[in-house]
């Protein structure tokens, strides 16, 4: 399956499953309780692959994996939570002869397991999880057996025996036509010492055949003549996401003041300026007014998890409705956190870059800002969360000194994650956004733990002190790749440095992890999915870390990638665990670059598909 646990180590169909943590496996049913036993902790599965085209030998080799939390159907197709890999039976049969008392053992096992299941139908069936139309006659029987013949007299014979063990069990029924009825005038007559009575016989048969009649009738007759043909088959109902409610019902008001009358222009002084920067590039005073009243707007909505429709502050209504998207996932995505993320006080700091004629239309004008933050989330109990650095592209068209704005872009989380689509006015990634919250909301969070082991265990109070000293600025003893893709992972392969990890300079570029200088780095070093796959890769010394480790596992110092369709677009690291009441961690605080942040919720972010590298350590 892709992006399971099994893909991500390198499985591949056809591949044979020789064992798990050197225990070797006797038959596929194995596997299921090993993996639910394991807990979430990484297995080595012992793997024989196929020979290559042209080769005449195949390999064996050993892959590391992490099992899965998530959810799969049963075989009657409800939903349950287990840990799992994402494989399957490729559906091949192995005929293996065994000895007279060994396949009498295995007879009688297998017996067992099939009127353990038939039972288990019987009451599926009452309780309405396995629709009637699933029960079929001889029409059904015949066309299965069909299909089992294409396979081989293996599968007859297993599609005989089944239909006789239900047979057996129906006929137990204690309902008088069949030997079950019979059985119990006999218990009856034990009890009483006297024959039931020939006309309650009686009327018992009638009732009885009357009873399977119906059943006939109800079930098996509905099961035969339903169309099974895809023409036939109806729509099944569209997939619930998970969504929060979020008001939209209040509208933005601009600040008062002269500059919305239309007056000439007046160019902010330098002694009044609330934008820094603003006199100096010649910013005039209901620009400036303008941007704030954008950023008010903004934080108070997001502060209170809520969406200020913007309508007044835009040109347009398309831009409008882009803001309001933007600003309805992330406030949706924030009321899904496991904390309270609503804001009880906000500061912002805006420094302008630049302000230059707009190439696009003439009279317009383009700016560039900086934007650093400080925002006090509800659920941090007074800790602040804070951003550096964001880059705001304004464009802006005014007559007098009356502006509205064009265009805006950030280089902020919600803004450059989106994929927004101006046709839906939709965010196309928005349902599997919330997917991820949802699935990650069912994963466990008691005991959990991470066997792997390290000849020198990760100084995670060094990484603390890095991350924290350097977060919101570069070292100047690195390059910083903010231009050429972003400085996240830069930054995490600097913490774990910091914490002891030595660089592995054995590798190349690809399979290295090491900088020297801007012309002498690895991919691993500087790109995330390189840094994934360099972490899941098995090596014998340096760095000792668990890929897609358990994700509520985590501590100081450890790597949370995060994404899109893959967890591979962003490199955070963990710089404190949030707890509930019972010690069982709910949420991490991250710092990161590029996204310059520091003491900021991972709940908070827009990304939401995340991947937990526990690191251990290093070996010699």
């Amino acid at each position: 399956m892709p992006r399971s646990a099994a893909a991500q180590a390198g499985l591949q169909k056809g591949d044979l499953i020789l064992g798990i943590d050197g225990r070797p496996l006797g038959s596929w049913d194995e596997i299921s309780p090993t993996v639910a036993a394991a807990n979430g902790r990484p297995l080595t599965l012992t793997v024989a692959r196929q020979p290559a085209e042209g080769m005449t030998q195949g390999t064996e080799l050993e892959l590391t994996l992490t099992p899965q939390w998530s959810t799969r159907k049963t075989i009657f197709g409800e939903d349950e939570k287990a840990w799992l890999i994402g494989i399957g039976p490729l559906g091949s049969v192995r005929v293996e002869e065994l000895g007279f008392a060994e396949a009498l053992r295995t007879g009688l096992v297998q017996t067992w397991r099939l009127v353990d299941l038939t039972w288990q139908s019987f009451v599926k069936l009452a309780q309405r999880v396995v629709p009637a139309d699933q029960v079929g006659g001889p029409i059904m029987i015949a066309q299965m057996v069909g299909q089992q013949a294409e396979q081989g007299l293996v599968g007859v014979l297993g599609l005989a025996a089944l239909i006789s063990i239900n047979l057996a069990i129906l006929n137990l029924l204690p309902v008088p036509v069949l030997d079950g009825g019979q059985m119990l005038f006999c218990l009856i007559e034990m009890l009483f010492r006297r024959p039931v009575p020939q006309k309650i016989q009686e009327w018992g048969m009638r009732v009885g055949m009357a009873l399977l009649l119906s059943l006939t009738g109800c079930f098996t007759i509905t099961g035969d003549t339903t169309d099974t043909s895809p023409e036939g088959k109806q729509e099944e109902p569209e997939k619930q996401h998970l969504t929060a409610d979020v008001d939209e019902t209040q509208v933005w008001q601009r600040t008062a003041g002269a500059p919305w009358t239309g007056g000439e222009p007046q160019t902010v002084s330098a002694d009044f300026e609330r934008i820094s920067g603003a006199a100096a590039q010649g910013m005039t005073v209901g620009q400036e007014l303008l941007l704030l009243d954008f950023m008010d707007c903004y934080y108070q909505s997001v502060a209170d998890l809520r969406v200020i429709d913007p309508a007044v502050l835009f040109a347009d209504s398309e831009e409008t409705l882009y803001h309001k998207n933007i600003w309805h996932g992330l406030c949706v995505i924030r009321k899904l956190s496991p904390i309270d993320l609503t804001m009880t006080s906000y500061s912002y700091y805006l420094r302008c870059v630049s302000i230059t004629p707009s190439e696009e239309t003439e009279g317009d004008v383009d700016m560039v800002l900086r934007e650093n933050n400080v925002v006090y989330f509800k659920g941090l109990n007074s800790l602040p969360s804070e951003q550096f650095g964001i880059k705001h592209t304004f464009t802006l068209r005014g007559e007098g000194d009356d502006w509205s704005i064009v265009k805006h872009w950030s280089d902020d989380n919600p803004y450059y994650s989106a994929d927004y689509d101006r046709t839906t006015h939709q965010d196309k990634n928005f349902p599997a956004i919330t997917d991820y919250i949802e699935a990650r909301r069912d994963l466990p969070r008691e005991g959990l733990s991470v066997t792997a082991a390290a000849d020198h265990p990760y100084d995670r109070d060094a990484a603390r002190a890095y991350m924290l000293t350097w977060v919101g600025k570069r070292n100047p003893a690195f390059m910083a790749y903010d231009d050429y893709g972003g400085n996240c992972m830069n930054f995490g392969s600097q913490v774990l440095a910091a914490g002891g990890i030595p660089m592995d300079t054995n590798g190349g570029y690809e399979t290295g992890w090491y900088w020297y200088s801007g012309g002498q780095s690895t991919l691993p070093w500087v790109n995330v999915g390189s840094f994934r796959d360099y972490v899941a890769a098995p090596r014998v010394s340096g760095l000792v870390a668990v890929a897609d480790a358990p994700y509520f596992s985590g501590e100081t110092g450890d790597i949370i990638t995060m994404g899109v369709d893959e967890p591979a677009n962003h490199t955070t690291v963990i710089l404190d665990a949030i707890t509930d009441e019972n010690g069982n961690v709910v949420d991490y605080l991250l710092c990161s670059n590029t996204a310059d942040l520091r003491n900021f919720p991972a709940s908070a972010y827009y990304y939401t598909n995340r991947q937990l590298i526990r690191i251990i350590g290093w070996n010699d």
